[in-house]
């Protein structure tokens, strides 16, 4: 399923960088909140943890159809991995979204970029504190449908697959206001 979504992400945003580059425009601005549901994969231990997360956004459109994001997250919620309590203290990305042209409302795009996500390991045997920082590219694709000319809602899948020891994926849904 990641596949076909990110196959038809590629194609679909870069018929809509083609046709960005000979449109520019005045600066859009965008705020936008998510609830999210994030998977963390340790791949040493074959383990696996999920947290409930609440994200920030804004971001700019440099060109039509082609943005830069800023996005920041927490978790509201933590997990038990291979016997460690673990907590996402922060994520922290830097998109390029490129999108399709809106048809009925609706918009697809894919962001590429850079993410930095922080997590908190206790051991609860040995109150040992472990703070590890997973940083390095990501992606996400996601379907845009416009309510009005300034609101939009959003169901969004970002990967952060950030070293070759752990995983990060979430799935969000979010509402967002551009200006």
């Amino acid at each position: 399923m990641k596949r076909i979504l990110a196959l038809s992400a590629v194609f679909t945003s870069l018929t809509a960088s083609v046709e960005a580059l000979n449109a520019p425009q005045k600066l859009d601005f965008y705020v936008g909140a998510d609830a999210q549901a994030t998977s963390v994969s340790l791949n040493p231990v074959n383990a696996d943890g999920r947290f409930a997360t609440m994200g920030l956004r804004a971001g700019v459109y440099l060109f039509k159809g082609v943005a830069i994001e800023a996005q920041t997250s927490t978790s509201v919620s933590d997990d038990t991995i291979a016997s460690i309590n673990t907590e996402m203290d922060s994520s922290h990305a830097v998109l390029i979204r490129l999108q399709t042209p809106r048809q009925q409302g609706f918009l697809f795009d894919l962001g590429l970029g850079y993410a930095s996500t922080n997590l908190t390991l206790v051991d609860p045997e040995t109150q040992t504190h472990e703070e590890l920082t997973e940083d390095g590219f990501a992606w996400s694709a996601r379907v845009d449908y416009a309510l009005t000319s300034h609101w939009r809602v959003a169901f969004d899948y970002t990967a952060r697959n950030n070293s070759n020891t752990t995983d990060i994926d979430s799935y969000g849904l979010g509402v967002s206001y551009t200006f």
